[in-house]
């Protein structure tokens, strides 16, 4: 069983909610007491749901501020029973692994002597059969060398917790790591060392434990991508050439907390732990800004990044720019890399043609130009359009896009196609602009015609169409006569415009119309059934 205690000092930061979240995954932890969380009451139950797999207890019932938080994990352990008071929660906690009763006491003490005095009474009225453990703040010493500062311990304040522990059987464990559990992070003439954090028990064993981790750490090589937090580095302007070589660590370099703890007023040592503190808080940002990148979500709360949900939009975000599998126009399947980009490659070159014209690339001629390129790129973070307008973008036309027809090309420069003009010549939006405006007076005389009906609900306004760009709506009377009507009308306009209805991408909607006219339309016209609601220019 793990049991932690951890005076957050403060509680309210999403950064602190993504630190605690990623310890308690990181290390399996079973009970974890937060103390010192200063979270308001109106504030605490948005916190919580970001810990939805753990049960939360509290005491904002002792205290308004709820200065202590319990975090118990319900898969490992149950809490059986509880008291709750203004400076301790105490538990009895059993563990399904271990099949281990425990008891145990969380502790955040009063910085106040008086009000300490009700800790004390409190911890000796602690009734238990089972091992007891007392963890947390004390905001007290028990040893005067516990304390390093210009001004000496409350011998009063020691002598109250030495005689608490002794009339509770309680023995200070041993410990590993910062012997001084806190200081006041002050300069040096006014720098304060304390131990007030520590863990007691009574009744659990004579010997201390033996922890042995054996790992093998493998690591995986991993494409590079340019992140955005490189921007805001100091050395982004300066060595823009290495910036792909900077390597990040969240770490506050523990060989400077032990030096302090030989030399604890040294002045060039709490100088070297501010700016690791601060560089600290600069990393905690950067990796906020790499994990919005990556998932592309802008209103996520810090402590999502580790959420099923960030990992699920990481995840579609990935998928979106791979494709596993792709069918050509002849309706062959290609699963592997090269047979894709070649299938790609066959279909666009029939489509847009190809040049010969184009000379084979002299790189010494080029590589001044080229070199200047990229350097405006890191100086202004702005990408030519020159570089950019030679792409084909393929932009998925539909949810499911499983053949090429399924992607529309999306480029900014022209490409001379074989025959006819295509996207991106400049007579193509004015020839297209044309072609509709023909398209509309067909659709206006459509319910002229003796056996189209209008559709019920746009007799009175005199709709017919709706049209934007390519989008095409029409509004009809559910009867075989008025759609057969609509289609002949179509069906005439691709005859000398060259577009047509793509019968993939082309939906009827019914509303009111009896099942057996509704089954005659779709075999008339091959079309599909709509479902509503449905969206139109995305609303």
């Amino acid at each position: 069983m793990k049991i932690v205690s951890w005076n957050i000092r403060g509680f309210n930061c999403p950064i602190k909610h993504s630190e605690v979240r990623d310890y308690l995954k990181d290390n399996n932890i079973d009970i974890l007491a937060l103390l010192e969380t200063r979270v308001k009451v109106n504030k605490a139950f948005k916190i919580r749901t970001k810990f939805q797999n753990w049960s939360i207890m509290s005491n904002y019932n002792k205290h308004y501020n709820g200065r202590i938080w319990v975090f118990s994990n319900h898969s490992t352990v149950a809490i059986v029973n509880s008291r709750i008071e203004d400076q301790f929660i105490d538990l009895n906690v059993h563990h399904h692994g271990s099949n281990m009763d425990l008891h145990i006491s969380m502790v955040y003490g009063s910085n106040d002597a008086h009000e300490r005095q009700r800790l004390w009474s409190g911890l000796a009225d602690v009734s238990f059969a089972e091992p007891w453990l007392v963890l947390g703040d004390f905001n007290v010493v028990i040893q005067p060398f516990e304390k390093l500062s210009n001004n000496p311990p409350a011998l009063q304040d020691m002598i109250e917790f030495n005689n608490c522990l002794d009339a509770c059987s309680l023995d200070d464990l041993t410990s590993s790591g910062c012997e001084m559990t806190w200081n006041n992070k002050q300069d040096p003439h006014s720098r304060v060392w304390s131990k007030l954090d520590r863990v007691l028990e009574a009744g659990l064993s004579d010997h201390s434990l033996v922890l042995v981790h054996v790992s093998h750490d493998s690591k995986k090589v991993k494409r590079c991508s340019f992140l955005n937090s490189w921007i805001d580095h100091p050395a982004y302007l300066a060595h823009h050439s290495s910036l792909l070589g900077i390597c990040l660590r969240k770490s506050v370099a523990p060989y400077c907390q032990r030096k302090l703890i030989s030399d604890p007023f040294s002045a060039a040592l709490i100088h070297q732990e501010r700016v690791l503190v601060a560089s600290y808080s600069h990393l905690m940002e950067t990796e906020r800004s790499i994990l919005y990148q990556r998932a592309k979500v802008k209103n996520m709360q810090h402590s999502d990044c580790s959420s099923k949900y960030f990992f699920a939009m990481v995840f579609e975000r990935h998928n979106q720019q791979v494709i596993g599998a792709i069918k050509d126009q002849h309706g062959q399947l290609h699963t592997d890399p090269p047979s894709i980009n070649q299938a790609f490659q066959d279909y666009y070159q029939h489509l847009l043609g190809t040049s010969s014209d184009v000379a084979d690339l002299d790189w010494d001629f080029v590589f001044l130009d080229f070199c200047k390129a990229v350097a405006h790129f890191f100086h202004c973070n702005h990408m030519s359009k020159q570089a950019t307008s030679t792409l084909i973008s393929l932009i998925p036309k539909k949810t499911n896009h499983a053949a090429i027809t399924d992607y529309k090309p999306i480029s900014c420069c022209f490409f001379p196609g074989k025959s006819g003009v295509r996207q991106g010549h400049p007579l193509s939006p004015y020839l297209f602009v044309l072609g509709m405006k023909i398209l509309s007076r067909y659709l206006r005389t459509l319910c002229t015609l003796p056996n189209v009906s209008r559709h019920p609900k746009c007799s009175r306004i005199n709709l017919t169409y709706l049209i934007f760009a390519d989008d095409l709506m029409v509004f009809t009377r559910g009867g075989v006569p008025s759609v057969q009507a609509v289609q002949q009308m179509l069906h005439h306009f691709a005859a000398f415009s060259g577009l047509s209805a793509n019968v993939e991408k082309t939906n009827i909607y019914f509303g009111g119309v009896h099942p057996d006219i509704k089954t005659a339309i779709l075999a008339v016209t091959s079309f599909s059934e709509g479902q509503f609601p449905f969206r139109y220019l995305g609303m």
